[in-house]
């Protein structure tokens, strides 16, 4: 038997079916013959339950070669149909960058004045016209150098602002005179107004009071006022004196200060005619800076733009691939594959179901099914399913491992699967005549039930084994030992004494 590579959604990985595999399915050891918890062979030992769920299967026929054939292929189409997908969508996604691209250069060449505006055209078009720029650049303007112009004019400014301030200040101090002034000639009118009056009284009565004619010492006295009187007018004649000269230099600082306003703003204005001129030099230059690197831009575009793929896929060639991979998978379905495994198992429950009529077992006469998933013999009851570790009995667990085991072998010589012709039972009869109680072989002293139900059990074995010859033998250890012609002639050899030390040996030892 060749190894077969078997894949399937669940696994990992594949798995290598070979003869290691299918031995599992053709031994039952002493201990694993009366389990209640495995059916199958080495099936306790680490990782190998679900091995035995990935190989059984294929050996059942249900993954056929012709169906492993297929998924071969279809891994082939599938991998042929992603080489191909790519290859349309590298073309696509290089036409679709190469266009955008294209497209975002075109509009920067508009936006510096290397095209005309408009709407891009097709990619060909906008290429063509792109290579067609002059790549001659003009060069870039240097502007003068404004900096000590400008920083000569700045200084000029502070220090006309400086003066500006000056003269304020002595415009402000010059009207805080003049306010003061006219004020002390406004009151000083006033008081003389007030004094004026001392004219209606006599000159030469300076004893008594103007005002009351008393001549209480502690009241003015008409000579006192008329003295004051006479310093008011020489007041108010000084202050009217320097009125006029005051506003002389009150005209000289305003002429002054609308001089140096208006050098101010010519200062101003030159300031900025050169900044102007820095900003028109500096817009110039930063134009020619990028006209220069768009139409470096575009160079280096045309220049890396990668060549269309060699291998082009047409849409024709691309949908027959695709219509490959779509009717192999319908072949390889994996619907498919389960209806046909569940088939495949629904017959050899049937063969389970009619074989365990035969037998005296627990659930004999109720519909019996393999159970992939849990590795176990079920029994469909009226109260629901019973899976084999529910069943009692050594007697139940060892007959349902023979009709498990035969009904898979009758399924795989019907159909001439990779499974060796031969099934192993060790000690099928230990649920009846243990070895401790082995009396040649004799089962005479062992109850009637026990005794049928052993003859029962052997006699499935050799009907099955008839059946199928010659391309299937049951191999049978045990100590049971029937008298019936049938069983004697198929007994090949008797060890009962004869182990690998001599018992005559050990006799004379003793």
């Amino acid at each position: 038997m060749k190894s077969v590579q078997i894949q399937n959604a669940d696994m990992a990985w594949p798995i290598a079916a070979n003869i290691r595999h299918a031995l599992m399915f053709c031994i039952q050891d002493q201990d694993e013959i009366d389990s209640r918890k495995i059916l199958f062979h080495r099936q306790s030992e680490p990782f190998l339950p679900q091995t035995i769920k990935d190989v059984l299967p294929y050996f059942l026929g249900a993954i056929d070669e012709d169906l492993l054939r297929r998924k071969v292929q279809l891994d082939l189409e599938r991998k042929e149909l992603r080489k191909l997908q790519k290859l349309a969508g590298e073309r696509e996604q290089l036409a679709n960058l190469s266009g955008a691209r294209t497209e975002e250069m075109f509009r920067e060449a508009q936006s510096v004045g290397l095209i005309p505006p408009g709407q891009p055209p097709a990619q060909d078009i906008a290429l063509s016209g792109l290579r067609a720029i002059n790549p001659v650049i003009q060069e870039v303007p240097v502007p003068p150098d404004s900096t000590e112009p400008i920083a000569i004019l700045r200084r000029e400014r502070t220090s006309l602002r400086r003066e500006l301030g000056v003269l304020k200040e002595r415009l402000r101090q010059i009207r805080h005179v003049e306010d003061v002034a006219g004020g002390f000639a406004h009151e000083a009118d006033e008081q003389r107004a007030r004094l004026a009056t001392l004219g209606l009284v006599a000159k030469g009565d300076v004893e008594t009071c103007a005002l009351c004619g008393s001549t209480d010492l502690h009241v003015p006295l008409v000579a006192e006022m008329h003295k004051t009187l006479s310093g008011i007018d020489e007041q108010l004649s000084q202050v009217r004196r320097e009125v006029p000269r005051l506003q002389e230099a009150q005209g000289e600082l305003v002429a002054k200060q609308n001089d140096v306003e208006d050098a101010l703003k010519h200062n101003q204005g030159q300031i900025d005619a050169l900044a102007k001129q820095d900003d028109a030099f500096r817009t110039e230059r930063d134009s020619q800076l990028r006209l220069a690197r768009t139409m470096g831009r575009i160079a280096y575009f045309l220049e890396t733009l990668p060549p269309p793929p060699a291998a082009t896929t047409s849409v024709d060639e691309l949908d027959a691939a695709r219509k490959r991979v779509e009717a192999l998978e319908k072949l390889v379905d994996p619907e498919n594959t389960a209806e046909r495994l569940t088939s495949t198992l629904n017959l050899i429950g049937d063969y389970m179901t009619r074989d365990s009529e035969k037998l005296d077992l627990e659930h004999s006469g109720s519909r019996l099914r393999l159970d992939i998933r849990q590795l176990a013999v079920v029994a469909d009851t009226l109260d629901g399913p019973v899976p084999l570790f529910r069943m009692g009995s050594g007697e139940n667990w060892v007959g349902y491992h023979v009709l498990a085991h035969l009904a898979l072998h009758r399924w795989f010589r019907q159909k001439n699967r990779p499974v060796p012709g031969f099934i192993f039972f060790d000690q099928p009869s230990q649920a009846h005549y243990p070895a401790e109680q082995d009396r040649a072989g004799d089962l005479s002293d062992l109850p009637d039930a026990d005794r049928e139900a052993v003859f029962k059990l052997f006699k499935l074995m050799f009907e099955v084994a008839v059946e199928l010859a010659p391309n299937f033998q049951v191999i049978v250890t045990d100590h049971a030992d029937l008298r019936d012609k049938w069983f004697a002639d198929a007994v090949v050899a008797r060890w009962r004494g004869q182990g690998l030390v001599p018992q005559s040996w050990i006799d004379a030892r003793a």
